[in-house]
């Protein structure tokens, strides 16, 4: 009897022993799962950007570590390590939102600075061209008036009785030239005074053809023709009297006018008045 007694003992320790070894010592659901937390977890930009969503992530892989530890439910383990699965993608998204959305504002950031040094730069160069222009036009003695900017050239462009422009007369008309570059959408009106030495005909058609000249002059130094009127007023207009020599060197000139922009509809009218004598 107690031989017997003994040998179901051994018999059952056996059993158990058996069925211990038979039952799976892990979950390769939940194997998986750990393995993907687990490099999820040492990546410092998700630890940094998705710490919540790596936490609740943790969570799920706790509560299916838990379950598989206390009844070895394989079902119902690989559920939750899906879920922890799952919650770790979830970390790695929000992380890499994150990540855009720091490379982003850093892009517009950038662009920001970018767009403030070229305005800046631009203001500079705008000062600069400003400064050049007003040096240029002090150079050619320039006037404002209502009818805007007037550049008055003597009689230091042409020889007497000539519409033929002197060799050295380039010289200040590459001033003028400087000018109208600088200042691309005005127009600019050409008008050529006489004394009144012969006749009023004689002298228009001689004021004509020397405002003719310096468009001309204007346009082969890259002017749009388009711009430039050119008209002459003869003796029309004198600025002092015809009576003495000097007077009438005054008188034979060639005024450059550049209307403001807003009168630029009205630059090709005839002036309104004679001006004064020794304007």
């Amino acid at each position: 009897m107690r031989t017997m007694t003994t040998s179901v003992v051994v018999v059952a320790a056996v059993s158990v022993a058996l069925a211990a070894g038979c039952a799976p010592r892990s979950n390769r659901a939940l194997d998986r799962a750990h393995a993907a937390f687990q490099q999820a977890a040492q990546n410092p930009e998700i630890a940094e950007k998705a710490p919540v969503a790596l936490h609740e992530a943790e969570q799920a892989l706790d509560r299916a570590d838990r379950r598989w530890r206390e009844d070895r439910d394989e079902k119902e383990t690989n559920s939750l390590a899906y879920v922890a699965e799952r919650r770790v993608e979830i970390a790695r998204a929000v992380a890499e939102q994150k990540k855009a959305e720091d490379e982003a504002r850093i892009l517009n950031e950038n662009r920001q600075q970018i767009l403030l040094g070229a305005r800046t730069g631009e203001a500079r160069m705008a000062r600069e061209r400003a400064r050049h222009l007003e040096e240029e036009l002090r150079q050619l003695h320039a006037k404002q008036t209502e009818r805007g900017t007037v550049i008055t050239m003597g009689d230091v462009l042409f020889e007497t009785g000539s519409a033929e422009l002197k060799a050295g007369a380039m010289r200040d008309l590459q001033r003028l030239v400087v000018v109208l570059r600088d200042e691309p959408d005005r127009q600019v009106v050409i008008e050529g005074h006489t004394d009144d030495v012969g006749t009023a005909e004689h002298n228009r058609q001689l004021s004509q053809e020397r405002a003719d000249a310096v468009r001309e002059a204007l346009v082969t130094n890259g002017i749009s023709r388009d711009r430039i009127e050119a008209r002459g007023l003869g003796e029309s207009y004198p600025v002092a009297p015809n009576s003495n020599q000097a007077g009438r060197q005054q008188n034979r000139r060639v005024e450059v006018i550049i209307p403001p922009p807003s009168a630029t509809a009205g630059a090709g009218k005839q002036p309104r008045e004679q001006p004064s004598s020794g304007d």
